[in-house]
């Protein structure tokens, strides 16, 4: 049975990792007396988790893709069980 490739450059792990990184960089600035109210802060992550999630799921339907048409899938499975 052929099985979908699997790839290090799957971007669907990007929107986690920018989140934690933009959250990391926001509490250093504040840590070094950058001037951020916690509203200011809250409205810098809101931005990240609403628009990480778009810019990644472009990355996946622009990239990321199967080599296999869902059509060449259903004829394997229908040859297999006719075996």
């Amino acid at each position: 049975m052929a099985t979908l490739p699997t790839t290090n450059s799957d971007p669907s792990g990007l929107v986690g990792g920018v989140g934690a990184a933009v959250g990391a960089v926001l509490s250093l600035l504040v840590a070094f007396g950058i001037d951020l109210t916690p509203a200011q802060v809250d409205a810098i992550l809101l931005v990240v988790a609403t628009f990480g999630p778009l810019v990644v799921a472009y990355a996946i339907r622009r990239w990321a893709w199967a080599p296999d048409s869902v059509e060449t899938r259903v004829r394997e499975v229908e040859a297999a069980y006719r075996r």
